[in-house]
C-alpha cells in the first residue's frame, strides 16, 4: 500500500478565507462552497512564511474585485439581490432609494437607512445620534403597551415583553430578610468523656485522647524472614538495599486507584546527575519519557501490531496529513 501525503485543508463549511500562517512552503486548502482556493506560504522568516498567497482553485479570482461605491441601480427584471452582495459600509444616504426587506449586517447608523421604506428588519446593532421609531417588538405592538420589560425569549437575542411569570418569586418578609429557612446541619460525633472500655467490642476514647507510640527498638545485623504477608499502613516506605529483586512479574502502583487522576504523573524515577523518569500523564494520556528511546538494531517502532518505522523506512500505509485550520 502507498503512502499517501495530505496538505493543510479547511473542511466544507469551516468559514471562509485562507489560514493566517504557514510554515513555508507550506500548502493550504480551502474546501468552503464559494470559496474554494489553494494558499502557499510564501517566503521563509525561521521556517514561517512571511506571508500567505492566494494561488489558485475552482474560486480563485486573480485580480481582486473592488468595493462597489456610489448609487447602486437595478436592472432590468432583478428583484433580488444575493445574500453578502451588499455590506452597511457600502451604504449611504443616497446609495440605496425605496428598498424593502432585511438588513442582515452589523452596527447600522440610523443615517443609514434614511432612505428605506416599509418592512424592514435588521439583525445587527443600530445606532446613531438621530431618533429610531420603533413600532414593534417580536410581533408586540408598542402603541398598545403601557409599561414593560425586554426579555431575550429563545437566547437568540429576539426580545420579547416580559410577563408577571418571568419574574421569580423571593421568599422575603416585610424587612428584606429571608424568611421560614430549614436545614440539616451535620455535627460531628465526639467522644463520651470515657477513656477506656472492658470487655469485648470497641474502645471509646476521651474528647482529647493522648497517644503513644510504642517504641520497638532497631533491629541491627539481623535477617528478618516472615512465612506470612507483610501490611505496612506508613506514609513512606524505605529500602536500603543494594539489589531489590522480586519473584512476581507484575508490579502494581497506585493500587486502589480508581480515577485517572489519582494514577496521574505515577511510574518509575531514575535518580542520578537529573532525574530519568518514565511516568504516565493524564493530560496526553500517554507514558511519557525524559530521556531518549534507543531501539537496539534490526528492531522498529510498532502500532497495534504493524510496523510504523524502522531505522531506514517508513512503514506501509503510512499518511502524512498537514491538518486543518
Amino acid at each position: 500500500m502507498a503512502n499517501t501525503i495530505r496538505i493543510k485543508r479547511r473542511l466544507t463549511g469551516g468559514g471562509t478565507g485562507g489560514p493566517s500562517t504557514l510554515a513555508a512552503a507550506e500548502l493550504a486548502m480551502n474546501e468552503t462552497s464559494g470559496y474554494r482556493i489553494l494558499y502557499y506560504g510564501i517566503g521563509d522568516v525561521s521556517g514561517v512564511a512571511s506571508s500567505v498567497i492566494a494561488i489558485g482553485g475552482p474560486d480563485f479570482v486573480s485580480n481582486s474585485i473592488p468595493n462597489l461605491t456610489g448609487v447602486v441601480t437595478s436592472v432590468g427584471t432583478t428583484t433580488s439581490i444575493a445574500s453578502l452582495a451588499i455590506t452597511n459600509a457600502m451604504l449611504a444616504n443616497t446609495a440605496v432609494a425605496n428598498l424593502s426587506g432585511t438588513n442582515t449586517g452589523d452596527n447600522a447608523v440610523n443615517t443609514l437607512y434614511s432612505s428605506l421604506v416599509s418592512n424592514v428588519t435588521h439583525t445587527g446593532d443600530a445606532t446613531g445620534a438621530t431618533a429610531l421609531t420603533v413600532v414593534k417588538i417580536n410581533g408586540v405592538l408598542m402603541s398598545g403597551l403601557a409599561t414593560g420589560i425586554l426579555k431575550n425569549t429563545t437566547t437568540t437575542g429576539a426580545p420579547s415583553i416580559a410577563v408577571a411569570a418571568d419574574f421569580p418569586t423571593l421568599n422575603q418578609n416585610t424587612s428584606g430578610s429571608a424568611s421560614s429557612l430549614s436545614a440539616t446541619l451535620a455535627v460531628a460525633s465526639g467522644g463520651t468523656g470515657q477513656t477506656s472500655s472492658t470487655g469485648s467490642g470497641a474502645v471509646v476514647l476521651a474528647n482529647t485522647p493522648t497517644l503513644i507510640t510504642p517504641n520497638i527498638g532497631a533491629a541491627t545485623g539481623t535477617s528478618l524472614v516472615l512465612s506470612g504477608n507483610l501490611t505496612i499502613n506508613g506514609t513512606t516506605t524505605t529500602i536500603s538495599s543494594t539489589t531489590l529483586s522480586v519473584a512476581d512479574k507484575n508490579i502494581e502502583l497506585a493500587m486502589g486507584s480508581t480515577t485517572e487522576l489519582a494514577a496521574d504523573g505515577g511510574g518509575l524515577t531514575l535518580h542520578g546527575l537529573t532525574d530519568h523518569t518514565w511516568n504516565w500523564v493524564l493530560a496526553t494520556t500517554s507514558w511519557t519519557s525524559s530521556d531518549h528511546i534507543n531501539v537496539a538494531s534490526g528492531k522498529s517502532y510498532y502500532i497495534n501490531g504493524t510496523v510504523v518505522l524502522s531505522a531506514t523506512s517508513l512503514g506501509s500505509g503510512i499518511i502524512i496529513d498537514g491538518g486543518t485550520f
